[in-house]
């Protein structure tokens, strides 16, 4: 049996999969590096012999370094995953790679990479249920620390590995492939124009977002309106509920992703209507405007949220964001904060990996007149 470990970075053969390679010592372990990433005054040459060597030391063979020092991302920031270098992963029995959740962007990127390309990955992850639990006895510990010693001063040094990254126990868990590109997409990249998805972020599934379509139905009832724009419809969960509570009223459903706007036309009833395109590009007034979770993902908040609506402007959005872009964004425009309704944020497995659900203000503004 033949396993890989897939380190990001020169000593996660120690650090993060220093655990499972001392536990299970009788198989053939492989191990490929992504980037070198050199401190000051080291070469590439010399940081890849390093790595090598330390690899060898816990009888790891090293078999390839793909030298990937920068990747191109898209427009938040995230590099692609269809960007990663080619490698035959079909040999390897068991995969192991870094946490999608690591606070380093190449880790995920290179976790949703290779999960793309494969059945299942075993991560390395402190969240949720483990399928492989890895303590280390004081030897092996010491082990990992001579090495980590031995081959690793500068990055020590200029505090690229650190004593904290050495963890007594670690878990490792199976997962599927698609989960975890799902997850990056959808989680750690929100890049919401790309995603392909009939249940986009589990909304049709999510007991959070149930309850958060109930507190937005209650506060949108208790407004005097007849004609709505819902900005970021997504695939139409809550558009359906507008409709079967207010079936007589003029509805609009906005979405620029072609995807879910597909969704939205062979789904919705006929009496709501369908735009599919930007915010920028509305064109038509309503008496509400009602925004969920979609202003995030414009840069600078669309003037059509504010001109659009005649009376009422109604966001729901994450806390953080409403007390520290929306409200001195709104307030600046004219408009004065009516109500404010909280919902208290949530733990919820999403891909089997627990991330929590923000704590959420849904506010309704009025136009000054």
């Amino acid at each position: 049996m033949t396993n890989l470990i897939v380190c990001a970075y020169p000593g996660d053969e120690l650090t993060i999969f220093g655990n499972i390679i001392l536990c299970e010592r009788f198989v053939d372990w492989h191990s490929i590096l992504i980037n070198p990433d050199p401190p000051k005054g080291s070469s590439v040459s010399d940081i890849v012999k390093n790595w090598e060597n330390s690899c060898k030391k816990l009888n790891i063979t090293p078999v390839k370094v793909m030298n990937i020092s920068s990747i191109q991302v898209n427009e938040k920031g995230y590099p692609d995953p269809d960007n990663f270098p080619d490698f035959d992963f079909s040999k390897y029995e068991k995969i192991y790679v870094p946490d999608i959740q690591d606070l380093l962007p190449l880790r995920s990127f290179v976790t949703a990479a290779i999960a793309k390309r494969i059945v299942s990955v075993w991560m390395e992850s402190s969240a949720g249920p483990g399928s492989r639990f890895c303590g280390l006895s004081n030897e092996n510990y010491n082990l990992l620390i001579t090495n980590l010693n031995s081959f690793y001063g500068p990055q020590l040094r200029d505090r690229k590995i650190s004593a904290k990254d050495l963890h007594g126990t670690r878990q490792y868990g199976c997962f599927r492939g698609a989960d975890i590109t799902r997850f990056y997409s959808q989680i750690i990249c929100t890049d919401s124009k790309s995603v392909e998805d009939n249940n986009p972020w589990d909304i049709s599934t999510s007991h959070y977002e149930q309850d958060r379509y109930s507190l937005e139905l209650e506060v949108l009832g208790g407004l005097e309106w007849n004609s709505m724009i819902e900005c970021g419809a997504c695939t139409g969960n809550f558009t359906k509920k507008l409709f079967k509570l207010f079936p007589e009223r003029k509805i609009t459903a906005v979405e620029p992703n072609s995807f879910f706007a597909k969704i939205l036309k062979k789904e919705l009833a006929a009496g709501i209507n369908v735009f599919q395109g930007r915010i920028e590009d509305i064109k038509i007034s309503c008496d509400l405007l009602f925004a969920s979770c979609v202003l995030y993902y414009c840069i600078p908040i669309p003037e059509p949220i504010f001109e659009s609506p005649l009376k009422y402007l109604v966001t729901s959005h994450d806390k953080k964001y409403h007390d520290e872009v929306l409200c001195p964004a709104i307030k600046a425009r004219g408009w004065k904060l009516k109500l404010e309704k909280e919902l208290l944020p949530r733990i919820e497995n999403f891909c089997s990996i627990p991330v929590i659900k923000d704590e959420a203000i849904i506010a309704v503004w009025e136009k000054k007149t």
